[in-house]
């Protein structure tokens, strides 16, 4: 088995073929002008902060014991981000997420598709996570924790920065890992380290666009598609020496006829993967299909072994019924190939498109133990014989963590008499 898997999670169709040589200078040009959350890329004095690493790795090992961490991600390679919040005077505090969307791209979510392991969580178990996310049910998708350090006088020694010759409120992001094996004991502890945050801004071809001129959840690029991206990612030595393994998610942007029209990386896990994933990306052309919007797709990328998932959703029946007097005339089932030894609540869609038009749009409340498999009964009407191409989609978001994607998406012919 490769030791780079793509895990596929099909958001919306694209074809064509991508420019080589991207310009990573085509970033969005975001105005200098003082806000809430003054980023250091555009301050024109960053801030500064230094860190006892001795203190925060203390803080951390109560904050995120390995405990929590294990119940909510498992043993192995974890990266997390920090983003600081340094005022202008008062005490600094700060929030922990999964990815940098949080802060970055607020509403992608992406915790949805990568961390779905049910867990429920309460104050009670961890008295440092915010109670505002603790008791709400979603949270077991969204591993944010919002709190301030014990010590964080002493931990972090900082400075504001500067923009138009005014001292201002700053942000300041931090990418921060540690290691557990199974026992939940520590085998390499907390390191933190500041990141660039241009790295993480949106990089386009054309300078004038930004993320919020393209649409988001349908799927996809093509499996042909990626499958040239995942050959030519370069697994780090740095990486494979450190035994580093997980997912760096990226978001890829398309134009109307499906070319490739730029990325913004979500969440990296250092060690040369995040450049190995994006220099993939931007040189290599991937078919894909044109939908006639411009469409984005959050792709997860590999490394090392692939978790196993406990679902693999298919197309078992796609019939139409051409008798005049059913009303209900398509019937559509869907199995789970995989059986399950409990019932997954997390929900998810599916998508019928005839010839391009949405037909029949379903949300699905999560599948049971008992029951692999589900029908839908629709209506499609059509005076005209001939032929009619249909593209059915499962999940396109991917909320059930589904890791083998060959399935979820299907396409074939209808002929009507």
């Amino acid at each position: 088995m490769n030791k780079l898997l793509l895990l596929l999670s099909l958001s919306i169709i694209l074809n064509g073929g991508c420019k080589n040589n991207v310009d990573d200078k085509s970033t969005v040009r975001i105005q200098k002008t003082e806000s809430w959350a003054n980023y250091d890329d555009l301050l024109d004095i960053k801030s500064e902060a230094t860190i006892d690493t001795v203190l925060f790795r203390q803080e951390m090992d109560q904050i995120l014991t390995p405990g929590k961490i294990f119940e909510l991600f498992g043993s192995g390679y974890h990266n997390f981000y920090l983003a600081l919040t340094i005022p202008k005077e008062g005490q600094n505090n700060f929030t922990i997420a999964t990815d940098i969307s949080l802060w970055l791209s607020p509403g992608l979510q992406t915790e949805n598709m990568i961390f779905n392991e049910g867990t429920e969580l309460s104050t009670t178990k961890n008295k440092f996570l915010s109670t505002d996310y603790a008791n709400r049910k979603e949270f077991r998708n969204h591993a944010i924790f919002n709190t301030p350090f014990l010590d964080i006088k002493n931990i972090f020694k900082t400075k504001p920065g500067i923009l138009n010759k005014k001292t201002v409120r700053s942000i300041k992001l931090f990418a921060m890992n540690i290691t557990i094996d199974k026992n939940k004991k520590i085998i390499r502890p907390w390191t933190i380290k500041e990141i660039d945050i241009s790295k993480y801004r949106e990089h386009f071809l054309n300078p004038k666009l930004n993320r919020y001129y393209f649409s988001t959840g349908l799927p996809a690029v093509s499996i042909d598609g990626f499958e040239s991206i995942r050959k030519a990612i370069v697994y780090p030595e740095v990486a494979l020496k450190n035994g580093i393994t997980g997912r760096v998610i990226v978001e890829i942007f398309a134009d109307e006829e499906g070319k490739y029209a730029g990325y913004q990386l979500i969440k990296g896990l250092g060690y040369e993967c995040d450049d190995a994933v994006v220099e993939a990306i931007k040189n290599v052309k991937f078919r894909g299909y044109p939908t006639g919007q411009r469409s984005s797709i959050i792709v997860p990328f590999e490394f090392g072994p692939a978790k196993t998932s406990s679902i693999d959703l298919a197309v078992q029946v796609f019939d139409f019924n051409e008798d005049p007097n059913v009303y209900n005339n398509i019937k559509l089932g869907i199995v789970n190939k995989n059986k399950l030894d409990k019932n997954l609540e997390q929900n998810y869609f599916i998508y019928v498109y005839m010839n391009g038009y949405l037909i029949f749009q379903n949300y699905c409340t999560g599948i049971s133990k008992a029951e692999t498999q589900q029908f839908f009964w629709f209506r499609w009407h059509t005076d005209k014989p001939g032929s009619y191409n249909y593209t059915i989609y499962i999940d396109p978001e991917n909320r059930l963590n589904d890791s083998n994607r060959e399935n979820n998406t299907v396409r074939g012919t209808l002929v009507v008499k």
